[in-house]
């Protein structure tokens, strides 16, 4: 007599395709939140919150603690929860304790870029993922009872996911694609790259979702280089050209350098004033990556 939703009746199918494989091994990843999500029926033998910021506000809350606190609704009595989401440390230790969970953080044991573990040490130093995602992992599979191999951290060096900063070299243009669509990805993504020293000649291709937290996404941006165009994305979610153009005059008293209707529009007109050596990022949305993706300048 229970109606399962689209994404309800997706993730029994899921599970049922993971039991009847036997696996010995399940990664499930809780989506929007956590103590409402259908995935986390299943309890865990060990949790992990990577980081808290402000996304999906109208289903999870208005501020950070709030937004931990559903997150939080993964923890387990007498299971071990790791995390690296210091800003909501107090939130998240509080939350293990009524639970009757174990909380354990991630600065305990990451010192630099090396991971000092129970029985190995790991250097993350060439890490082509995210060091904080690679050293959480890490633990939960310590956790569990596994050891990391040599193999395991070779692939790990080497692995990248399409649309996390995935690269491609067009001539003498680096472009770089990447999904991130808050003020968390656009602080880690903008630093990495600024961090790479690769080159000072900068451009940002820019569109989002119209319930993204884009205020706080522009100033990120700013920082990071003056020669931002702001693109729309179609569809009911999709956040105009338009809109942002007067967002970015409220916030910073001025024009944007470019704006464009659509990324294909930006594409176009930007090509004949692209410097040579430039590095271009697109980012904001997973709809703006997935339209970059059928573009014949990246196929």
């Amino acid at each position: 007599s229970v109606f399962l939703t689209y994404f309800e009746f997706l993730t029994l199918a899921a599970l049922v395709i993971f039991q009847d494989h036997q696996l010995d091994l399940w990664i499930l990843e809780i989506g929007l939140g956590g103590r409402l999500d259908a995935v986390n029926v299943i309890d865990p033998d060990v949790s992990v919150i990577t980081s808290i910021g402000l996304d999906h506000q109208a289903y999870l809350g208005t501020s950070e603690e709030a937004i931990a606190r559903e997150k939080a609704g993964v923890m387990r009595a007498g299971v071990t929860t790791f995390s690296a989401a210091i800003n909501v440390r107090k939130t998240l230790d509080d939350e293990a304790v009524r639970q009757g969970g174990l909380m354990r953080w991630l600065d305990e044991v990451l010192e630099g870029s090396t991971l000092v573990l129970a029985k190995q040490i790991i250097d993350l130093t060439r890490m082509q993922l995210p060091k904080t995602s690679v050293a959480l992992a890490s633990l939960a599979m310590e956790e569990l009872g596994y050891h990391i191999t040599t193999e395991c951290l070779v692939g790990l060096e080497q692995a990248q996911m399409l649309g996390r900063m995935s690269r491609y070299q067009i001539g003498d243009q680096t472009w770089i694609l990447d999904v991130g669509h808050n003020p968390l990805a656009c602080e880690f993504v903008t630093q990495a790259l600024a961090d790479s020293v690769e080159t000072d000649h900068r451009v940002v291709i820019f569109g989002a979702l119209s319930d993204k937290d884009v205020e706080s996404m522009l100033p990120i941006l700013q920082a990071y280089t003056s020669r931002i165009a702001l693109v729309g994305i179609d569809g009911d979610r999709g956040r105009s050209v338009d809109s942002l153009v007067n967002l970015w005059s409220a916030l910073f008293g001025q024009t944007c350098w470019r704006s464009f209707a659509t990324l294909k529009d930006a594409l176009e007109g930007l090509s004949s004033e692209l410097k040579l050596d430039d590095q271009v990022l697109i980012m904001g949305s997973f709809v703006l990556v997935a339209d970059a993706l059928k573009h014949d300048l990246f196929n």
